[in-house]
Order: C-alpha cells, then sequence, then structure tokens
C-alpha cells in the first residue's frame, strides 16, 4: 500500500513538471532598451510572454523594450494587423 501511495505521489509530481513547463516562458527581459528604435531598423517585433514579471516588446530579440512605450506599442500593433 505504501509504495502505491509513493508511486502515485511520484507520477503526480512528474507530470505536473512536464505540464508547467509547457506553459513556461521561453524568453524574458530583465534590461531594457530605453531609447526608440527606428522603424526602418525593426524587422520584426514580438511581446514576451505573459507569465515574464515585466512586460516587454523585442524587436527582433535585440533588445528589450517595455510595453508602456507608446510607440513601441503603436508598431506592435501595425505589424500585427
Amino acid at each position: 500500500m505504501l509504495k502505491s501511495i509513493r508511486f502515485l505521489l511520484l507520477s503526480v509530481q512528474l507530470l505536473s513538471q512536464i505540464f508547467g513547463a509547457v506553459n513556461s516562458p521561453d524568453f524574458c527581459c530583465f534590461d531594457f532598451f530605453d531609447k526608440r528604435i527606428p522603424k526602418a531598423n525593426i524587422v520584426s517585433i514580438n511581446k514576451t510572454h505573459s507569465q515574464c514579471s515585466t512586460p516587454a516588446f523585442t524587436p527582433k530579440r535585440l533588445f528589450c523594450v517595455k510595453q508602456d512605450e507608446d510607440w513601441a506599442v503603436r508598431e506592435f500593433v501595425k505589424r500585427a494587423q
């Protein structure tokens, strides 16, 4: 009986780690570029994962720009259309 409970607990723990990793962020920003990037230099722009501590945009994943920067929001919306 004790072995069955131990096996069940280990199985639940393993499955929770597997499914938790599926929704975890692969890239978050911790340092931010605080200057405006010229439109011509932005090839692509993406949002960071919703579980990151600070929401950000990542133009071509070279820089991190906070999502409260108006120019970055406009550029993200424009390219999402």
